[in-house]
């Protein structure tokens, strides 16, 4: 977990900045440089940014914070590559309608997105109620490493455009698409969902379970699925070394188009 760094503090409709590399203006704060950031307090109406210069490693703890954005996602990773760290208990929401920062794109499109790698990671609690599209989408590799992470979204709980890695901690998705979704479609060696542990539970009422392109592997940990469609689902092939998996309520259990 990061030690001393920039302090962040949330104020109901404000928020405070204590050190380098952030800057707050009225209820949105900005981290612009590559550093250490500890965020506290909660904010009715708010959002989080993170812009740096390219590759810049940023690492902020969410430290029982509470922040809910109307018109955009509360955590708005713009440029960087963020591991975030989550402590005590956190809560994310976002709105029903956002004003985009790329229209043509449509982004960003979950409560909490990155155009950059993201790592999720930490002894504490973090839920998201997404309520505009996905809880989590990050538009290269996502990774979860452990913590206690709790998503309800309309659409797609949580989405890697390269790739999810799961390795840990306890997952939970309620989701009316699919639970945990890869999206790359033109790069051979990406597209890929990873479960090398952790504990998830899975609920889908309109999609799948697990959605990749390229490839489905499970080499350790539990699950529970139960989705609309499939259970696990790739465009190629689907791998199971180990692991625990319960399958129910599904059209199809496992889906693999190249077997």
């Amino acid at each position: 977990i990061p030690g001393d760094g920039t302090h962040i503090t949330l104020q109901s409709n404000s928020i405070s900045v204590n050190g380098p590399g952030a800057f707050a203006d009225g209820n949105t704060v900005t981290i612009s440089s590559a550093g250490l950031f500890d965020v506290q307090g909660s904010i009715s109406d708010g959002q989080i940014i993170v812009d740096t210069m390219d590759e810049e490693k940023v690492e902020i703890t969410l430290n029982s914070v509470s922040i809910t954005c109307s018109n955009s996602a509360p955590i708005n990773i713009k440029n960087g590559e963020v591991k975030l760290y989550i402590e005590g208990y956190n809560l994310i929401t976002d709105g029903t309608s956002y004003i985009f920062d790329d229209v043509a794109d449509e982004e960003p499109n979950a409560a909490i997105f990155s155009k950059d790698d993201l790592t999720i990671k930490g002894a504490g609690y973090l839920t998201i109620n997404a309520n505009f599209r996905d809880g989590i989408n990050c538009n290269d590799d996502l990774k979860i490493s452990s913590g206690t992470i709790d998503v309800t979204a309309v659409d797609d709980g949580l989405v890697g455009n390269e790739s999810i890695e799961v390795n840990g901690g306890t997952i939970t998705v309620n989701s009316q698409g699919d639970c945990l979704r890869v999206t790359e479609e033109d790069d051979n060696k990406k597209g890929d969902i990873q479960i090398d542990g952790g504990t998830l539970n899975l609920t889908s009422t309109d999609d799948d379970g697990m959605s990749a392109f390229r490839l489905v592997e499970i080499n350790d940990g539990t699950m529970t699925i139960s989705a609309d469609s499939q259970g696990i689902k790739s465009d190629n092939d689907v791998v199971i070394n180990g692991g625990v998996i319960e399958v129910t309520e599904c059209k199809e259990g496992i889906e693999a188009k190249s077997v």
